[in-house]
């Protein structure tokens, strides 16, 4: 294996680049008959881009209660941003962002956040070439993971932290046309994620996803109040961990409270951006 340094971050080439045996967390975005009744209402929810975010405002979210992410086109001009902070900092100042300047002009990207995964996945496509990718931000490590794979004249995108940009340590490794990216505003949670630790890190974070949406249940015949509920969900685990008040003691919403907000946030936890559509 080989260490170079790469644009203020670091890229090691090597021979595997995944999540590990695990694969991607999303392993598919429409349950089987096979699915239990939460993972059948939860992924209904999923939330869906059909164009290019162009900012925080509708940017998809990710988060594990400590550290949020958002994937967007809103940063430099060509490139695709992946920007993440503390949970409860404003989302228009993040404390980190990495650009991935793509070789063509963006024209379109199709995209889902599974809220069972807590994943994001989907394509980029451009005048040169496609950029697919899975994203999330393990529960239980502070860091965002990203993996992406390249085509044609993108595999010369590269990232970039440019002089002005808020910055955060990274690193990336190559194999092939395939990346993966882990970042974090902290330099300790980067370095303390090895390369053996992928598999495990994605076990334990789809563990807590679905083991947290199983402790209750709602299915209502109003499809759109139930996607919208779940939703609402998704982003306040997302956003807050115990012990904050924004969760009831089975670690759900009160739905007697009708705007929660984080500790340290601007605004309630419903009002979190990044819901998408369904198509």
């Amino acid at each position: 294996m080989r260490r170079r340094t790469f644009l203020g971050g670091s890229v090691v080439t090597g021979t595997a680049l995944a999540w590990g045996t695990a694969g991607s967390a999303n392993a598919s975005a429409a349950p089987g008959p096979e699915a239990g009744v939460h993972e059948r209402v939860v992924r209904d929810a999923r939330m869906e881009w059909h164009g290019l975010p162009t900012g925080w405002q509708d940017a998809p979210f990710l988060g594990n209660g400590s550290l949020t992410a958002q994937v967007h086109f809103g940063g430099r001009a060509g490139a695709l941003s992946f920007a993440f902070g503390a949970a409860g900092e404003p989302l228009e100042t993040p404390s980190g962002r990495l650009d991935l300047v793509l070789a063509g002009t963006p024209t379109t990207a199709v995209w889902e956040v599974d809220p069972w995964t807590a994943e994001l996945t989907g394509t980029v496509t451009t005048t040169r070439g496609t950029v697919a990718l899975s994203v999330l931000v393990p529960r239980g490590h502070d860091v965002l993971l990203a993996r992406l794979h390249t085509t044609g004249g993108e595999e010369a995108a590269a990232f970039t932290t440019e002089t002005g940009l808020p910055k955060g340590p990274w690193r990336e490794r190559r194999s092939g046309t395939a990346r993966l990216l882990v970042a974090s505003p902290r330099a300790g949670d980067v370095a303390a994620v090895r390369d053996a630790d992928y598999a495990e890190m994605v076990g334990r974070h789809l563990r807590w996803w679905q083991e947290f949406y199983t402790r209750s249940l709602v299915s209502v015949p109003d499809k759109t109040a139930q996607r919208f509920y779940w939703i609402q969900l998704y982003k306040a685990a997302a956003l807050t961990r115990a012990p904050h008040a924004l969760l009831t003691g089975s670690n759900h919403l009160d739905p007697g409270r009708d705007a929660v907000s984080a500790p340290g946030s601007r605004g309630p936890a419903v009002a979190i951006p990044g819901t998408g559509s369904k198509g």
